[in-house]
Parts: C-alpha cells; sequence; structure tokens
C-alpha cells in the first residue's frame, strides 16, 4: 500500500528502526517541547476551516459583541469541555457567559435557556463529540439539535465544531458552522482568534459534508480588506450611489478641491477612490485613495490616543493617574494637581481651548513649558472644552513613557505593522528644520505665496526628487497670510504644530483612505488585523465608549450627539472624530461599517464651512444604504 511505504519511508528517515523504545520519563519534555507546540499551534491554525458564515457574522468584533453567551455541549460529563475556549472568547469579548451541557441534559434546561440568549448579542455553540470506534451514536441528541436551531433562529449564532463535523447536518438553518478538528486546547485557541479575525481561516474539508458542502470545499477568510459589491455586504449599490454624486457635486461646486472616500463593511471595501483634484491649479493631479491629506486633528485618534491605548494596556500608563506623576513640570494651584490623564483624554482638564503659541514659541521644550505653566480656566472634571494643549500634552507623556519620539512609537508599534505607508508626520520634513532653527519671526525664512514646499528641505538631488514625487501625492492645504506667507502644501496647516516641529500630540499627521481603511477595520476586528494584534480588544472598547451623560467624549475619541459629523443614522455606539482640514472617520460596531471622508476643504481658505453639511449627508447616504438590518434615526440625548 502506498500509504504504508510511505509511512515506513519517514519512520527510517527519523531513524525509528534503530531506536526501537521509548524512555517514557522523557515524553512530557521531547513531546511538550517549545518547538514542537508551536508546530502544534500551526498545525490547528492552519486547519481551522469556516464550512458555512451564510448571514456574514464572521469576524465577530469585540466592539460589536459586548453581550456574548456560550453554549458548550459535550458528550461525555466533562467539566473541563470548551474551557480553553471559554477563557479565549473572555479575553477578547470581556466577560462571558457560559453555560455547559451534556447528553443528559433536561429539555427544561434547554427552555430555561432561551431568556439568556434573548439578551446576547452573539452566541457562541461549541460541540465536543468524540468520534471513537464502536463508541455508537455520534449525533446530538434530538432535544439539543432542536434548542440550536431555534437559537440560531432568534440570535447572530456561531456553531464550531471541536469533535464530529457531521453533526451540521441535524441543524441545516444555522448559518454560521466551523470545524476545529479536535478538543486540544491549541484547537480552541485557533478557533477563538479566527472567530475574532485574528487569524484566516485558511482549512478546507477533508471530507464531504453533505448535501451542499464536498470534499475540499471552505471559506477563505483572511482578516484583510478586498473590495467586494455592496449588495455582498448587504448595501444597496443604487443606494450607494448617492455618495458619489455628493462628493461630485460638492466638488463641481467649489465646496471642496477634492475628496478622498472609504467606505467598508463587513471586512470588505465598497468605495475608496477619489474625487477631483489636489488642487484646482495647474500641475495637481487627480486624487486617488493614496493621496496624502493632513489629518489634522484625526491626529488626536490615529496617532496620540492609539500610542495611550498601546501603553494601558502595558501597564505603563494609568489612566487615572495626575499628570504630574508623568511631568514634573506640571505645577501650580487651582485644581492642576487633580488633573489625570483620563482628564487630557476627555477634555475636562480646565486647560483653554487653544492660543497662538505660534507667534513666539519654537520646539517641544519652549511648549512643554508654557502649557505646564498655565493656569485652568474650570475645575477638572466640571466641563468639557476641546483642548488642543491637554492633547499636545499628552504627546509629551507618551514620548517620555516611551522613551522614543512619538513618530517613532507609532511607526514602530501601528503604523508599520499595519503596512500603513502612507501615514506619517512631518513629510518633508520642513516643520522639523523651522523649529530646528527657533526663528520666531512671523513668516521669516518662508518663500513667498506660492513659494515652494521644498526650499528648506533638502539640498541633495536624490533627496530633491524623492521629496518632489510625494510632494505631487498631498494635497495642499491653506494660503497662509498671517504666518508662512505662502500657500501650505507638504507641512502641518495647524500652526502650533509647524511650530512645535511638525510632531505632535493634537496635530501634524498625514495619511490616505487607503491607509485609513486598514486602520478603521482594524479597530472594527477589536485590535487586529491581517494576523497582527495592535490593541486589547478590552482597552479598545473602553477608550471607544462614551465615559459620562454630560459629554459625548469617550477616551480621544468622539461618539454621536445631535448635530454629530456623523449624521443622523450612525449608531449609539458609533466613535469617530474630525480634522480641521477637512477630514473625518466615523466607525459603527452595530452595523459593521466604516466611513473615512478626507479633503482639504481649507484650500484656499478656512472660512469656507461648505463640508460640515457635506460629511453629515455623505454619513447619512453610507448609512441608509444599508438593507439587511434596520437603520433608523438616532436619538440623540443632549449632554
Amino acid at each position: 500500500d502506498r500509504s504504508v511505504r510511505k509511512l515506513l519511508r519517514i519512520k527510517g528517515s527519523l531513524g525509528l528502526h534503530r531506536e526501537r523504545t521509548v524512555d517514557l520519563a522523557k515524553i512530557p519534555n521531547v513531546v511538550g517541547s517549545p518547538a514542537h507546540q508551536a508546530v502544534a499551534r500551526e498545525v490547528a491554525e492552519r486547519s481551522i476551516t469556516l464550512v458555512r458564515d451564510r448571514d456574514r457574522l464572521l469576524p465577530v468584533s469585540p466592539l460589536r459583541a459586548r453581550r456574548v453567551l456560550s453554549i458548550v455541549y459535550t458528550d461525555d460529563v466533562d467539566p473541563f469541555a470548551g474551557r480553553v475556549f471559554n477563557r479565549e472568547l473572555a479575553s477578547r469579548y470581556g466577560a462571558v457567559r457560559s453555560v455547559l451541557l451534556d447528553r443528559s441534559v433536561h429539555p427544561t434546561r434547554l427552555d430555561s435557556l432561551m431568556s439568556a440568549v434573548d439578551s446576547a448579542d452573539v452566541v457562541f455553540i461549541s460541540s465536543f463529540i468524540r468520534v471513537i470506534d464502536r463508541k455508537g451514536g455520534l449525533a446530538v441528541p434530538p432535544a439539543v439539535a432542536k434548542f440550536v436551531s431555534a437559537v440560531a433562529a432568534k440570535r447572530p449564532t456561531v456553531v464550531t465544531s471541536f469533535g464530529n463535523p457531521y453533526i451540521l447536518s441535524q441543524f441545516p438553518g444555522v448559518g454560521t458552522y466551523a470545524v476545529a478538528w479536535g478538543p486540544a486546547a491549541v484547537a480552541q485557541t485557533a478557533a477563538a482568534r479566527a472567530i475574532a479575525g485574528e487569524i484566516p481561516f485558511a482549512g478546507k474539508l477533508p471530507i464531504s459534508l453533505p448535501p451542499d458542502h464536498p470534499l475540499g470545499s471552505g471559506i477563505p477568510m483572511e482578516n484583510t480588506l478586498h473590495f467586494a459589491r455592496p449588495e455582498e455586504v448587504g448595501m444597496d449599490p443604487e443606494a450607494l450611489a448617492k455618495v458619489d454624486r455628493l462628493l461630485t457635486d460638492a466638488v463641481t461646486g467649489g465646496a471642496i478641491p477634492g475628496a478622498a472616500l472609504a467606505v467598508g463593511r463587513h471586512g470588505r471595501l465598497v468605495r475608496l477612490q477619489g474625487y477631483g483634484r489636489l488642487d484646482p491649479r495647474p500641475g495637481f493631479g487627480p486624487v486617488t485613495d493614496s493621496t496624502l491629506y493632513d489629518l489634522a486633528s484625526l491626529t488626536k485618534v490615529i496617532g496620540t490616543t492609539s500610542a495611550a491605548i498601546l501603553l494601558v494596556d502595558e501597564g505603563k500608563l494609568d489612566l487615572d493617574a495626575p499628570v504630574s506623576r508623568y511631568l514634573p513640570e506640571w505645577t501650580g494651584g487651582g485644581g492642576k494637581e487633580r488633573v489625570t490623564i483620563r482628564h487630557l483624554l476627555t477634555h475636562t482638564s480646565g486647560l483653554p481651548a487653544y492660543g497662538p503659541l505660534w507667534q513666539e514659541l519654537r520646539g517641544r521644550e519652549a511648549y512643554l513649558r508654557r502649557i505646564a505653566a498655565m493656569g485652568l480656566e474650570a475645575p477638572p472634571g466640571q466641563r468639557m472644552v476641546y483642548s488642543d494643549y491637554g492633547l499636545i500634552l499628552l504627546g509629551l507623556i507618551i514620548e517620555r513613557l516611551a522613551d522614543r519620539p512619538l513618530d517613532e512609537f507609532l511607526e514602530a508599534r501601528v503604523f508599520g505593522p499595519l503596512g500603513m505607508r502612507d501615514t506619517r508626520y512631518d513629510p518633508l520634513g520642513e516643520a522639523a528644520a523651522e523649529a530646528a532653527r527657533g526663528i520666531v519671526a512671523k513668516g521669516a525664512g518662508a518663500a513667498g505665496a506660492g513659494g515652494d514646499a521644498l526650499a528648506s528641505v533638502s539640498a541633495r538631488p536624490a533627496e530633491k526628487a524623492a521629496s518632489a514625487e510625494l510632494l505631487a501625492r498631498i494635497a495642499p492645504t491653506e494660503i497662509d497670510s498671517v504666518f508662512r506667507m505662502k500657500h501650505i502644501h507638504g507641512a502641518v496647516h495647524d500652526e502650533n504644530a509647524y511650530a512645535i516641529g511638525g510632531v505632535s500630540g493634537h496635530a501634524g499627521l498625514f495619511s490616505s483612505a487607503r491607509d485609513l481603511a486598514v486602520f478603521a477595520q482594524m479597530v472594527l476586528n477589536g485590535g487586529s488585523y491581517g494576523g497582527v494584534r495592535i490593541f486589547n480588544a478590552n482597552t479598545l472598547r473602553r477608550f471607544t465608549a462614551r465615559q459620562d451623560s454630560r459629554s459625548s467624549r469617550a477616551l480621544g475619541w468622539d461618539t454621536p450627539s445631535k448635530g454629530s459629523s456623523a449624521g443622523d443614522y450612525f449608531s449609539a455606539r458609533s466613535f469617530g472624530h474630525t480634522g480641521f482640514t477637512g477630514t473625518s472617520i466615523w466607525i459603527d460596531p452595530e452595523r459593521d461599517v466604516f466611513v473615512v471622508l478626507l479633503t482639504n476643504r481649507v484650500n484656499p481658505t478656512r472660512a469656507n464651512q461648505a463640508h460640515v453639511a457635506l460629511r453629515r449627508a455623505v454619513h447619512d447616504a453610507v448609512q441608509q444604504a444599508i438593507v439587511d438590518q434596520p437603520v433608523v434615526k438616532r436619538i440623540d440625548k443632549e449632554p
């Protein structure tokens, strides 16, 4: 037999015919070695198979599933069945209510579970039915099969088999079914990771599951964005086309020079494109998905808040610690000793909103000294005043805790691992050069209006060519007639961020719609993307939840409120942010959708306010294109 000969050749290559006995005492050390455990994990992860996902439930984002019910069924009385699976679920979804059933379960017990099912956002049902020769029946009892079907009909349900894969035939109405090929701990961990979207479903059926799943079938599901037709993700293509008309009309009507848009749902992209041009002047090209926009205050969430999440995960940053713990320079009375990191993130520190410090200061140390010495305008925690100063301070705290500049920390821990190649601070180095020179006179050393943004950057031809190529991808912003005395292009628009040196906690980041789509999907996935975990899901959930009833603020992020840029249809569980230059990002975990909208509406002047109504209309149109679940107008309560 060919298989037998192959097995004997393998044994021969390992020398098993020379050493016929095994030292039993060494088995745990040899079989359980780190190298063998790594192989076991790899096998488990590569074999996890998604047989069916009719309702597109997977991956189940920890941000969408806040109330999780895990029902474990075992054919034997085994109190440890599913314990690893439940533990892994809890590490991703927070508190998980778990129930263990076996073959002796009474129908009344199943009926009593329905109230728990009704209150769950998602139900995970896992079966541990061992395939043992001559054991007898391998199916679940009829009462349990009926119960599984009833659960799947009422709530989003994921059934995972850790044993007999054929049980699917007993509940054909189940829409999402996966096979993990055995009860081992590595298989349970792999299943939880795949369900949460941390690793792809890469397996294929080695058998057929009649009537619809033949040998070799399986749904490959990678945790990365791919394009899809709107109808494939529960959206009406004609309704979604309204978004294109809104943006095209905004360009032709002069509301914006151009825009880049990314819309994603259920892990798929239905829009990733540009509209209009980078600038109406000759020589500027069309907007694309890789056009770099000055994100302005989106820096606060994409950059600074992300860094804060990482440091909270590592235990280096305590949200309720006083600022003075991390910045000894933070001194003075008036309640300053009570200002915490949480106050900075929720804009309730009592600091002023903003001031033209750029008129007299240059560099990080100068800004730190000035802001640290400021008095408070209100007691900490009393009222919300959106403050750039608070986020500038937080950026400086992060740099001390990370022991490296903010841009380097984020590139190493977020942007690099996610492949966000367009995302960077001070792309041409102009702001850093200006801050290093310490110039304080208005417009000193700057070119005239419309001048060359590369004048202060590089003298070497190769570097000039690279900078010119990058500059051609960057959308210009405002004609600055009070500070730099030119049309801003390739340098941060925000004057304070420029004077600090281009890398700041409140502004300075540039990015593209393509990159921010990846970031948004990572957040929707609960902190992971493409097999790379960036954030702990529970920490991310804390940061994106509204903090109290007096304000719409989450931690760093904002949530929808009356008149919000999110429009009227993003759910109350959504979170997002805007940037002064005309940028925004909104993420809705309830409907599994995100919208990234980048414009340079400040070109040529910040007096242009047409973007306010435009982005609300875009967000409403995206939500109203959803047809696979109810979309109703949000009822906002005044903070």
